[in-house]
């Protein structure tokens, strides 16, 4: 029987599960949108941090939105920029901002049953992650992008997200699919430094719902073995 801990089979193992080819130019061309969505709504909306030079050839910023998550009393956050040249419509996840966000994704290990959607098997997820997406953003982030989706129409929707950010654009990736936002064949989703999501049966939902699928790590960093495996698990 399958232990629903987290130390069980978990999302580490999805690292280019992809029907498609990793491509190295898409992955540092969204490498930039997931610094940018470090940068307040004030900057970049003057385009004046090292990265906005972005915003003089391809790029227009549209939207980012924040939220207190109460578990934490820190915020998570989320922005949007459209991409003409690529035609790419991408919601870029912050990734961790704080260091009380960092010793909580680093301490937080309790598993909850993930109930957004129903998905085959016994899914559970990491607990500080699932709340911060489906309490804090997901309302905004959901109504925001239906909104886009019609001004841009038949433009990719890309997203992603480095550390604390890869956990949440995780869940948002496996969200907009299962919700009818956006079909499979036309998502992409590039995350970097990604934490372990969930156990087994709910990363095998977003490799089977998300097929455009990379998860970029540095071997030396230890965010993507957070939380650690349990090697006693049957």
């Amino acid at each position: 029987m399958t232990n629903p801990k987290f130390s069980v089979l978990l999302l580490a193992m999805m690292v280019a599960l992809s029907y498609q080819s990793y491509d190295e130019s898409t992955g540092k061309l969204l490498w930039t949108y997931s610094s940018l969505s470090y940068c307040s709504d004030s900057v970049l909306q003057q385009a004046s941090c090292d990265k906005c030079s972005i915003f003089d050839s391809q790029a227009i910023y549209l939207h980012q939105y924040s939220s207190v998550n109460s578990v934490i009393d820190d915020s998570v956050s989320y922005s949007m920029f459209v991409d003409h040249d690529n035609q790419y419509l991408v919601a870029a996840f912050r990734g961790t901002n704080t260091d009380t966000q960092l010793l909580q994704e680093g301490f937080t290990e309790e598993a909850v049953k993930y109930d957004l959607h129903s998905i085959n098997g016994n899914p559970y997820v990491m607990s500080f992650f699932y709340s911060a997406y489906k309490d804090n953003l997901r309302s905004d982030f959901l109504s925001n992008l239906e909104d886009y989706i019609n001004e841009y129409s038949g433009y990719t929707v890309v997203i992603t997200g480095h550390s604390l950010g890869a956990a949440l654009a995780t869940h948002a990736a496996l969200d907009i699919v299962l919700s009818g936002y956006v079909d499979s064949s036309n998502i992409i989703f590039y995350n970097y430094g990604c934490p372990r999501v969930g156990t087994y049966d709910f990363a095998s939902a977003v490799e089977q719902n998300v097929p455009t699928l990379f998860r970029v790590v540095h071997y030396k960093d230890m965010v993507p073995h957070v939380p650690p495996c349990d090697y006693s698990a049957t």
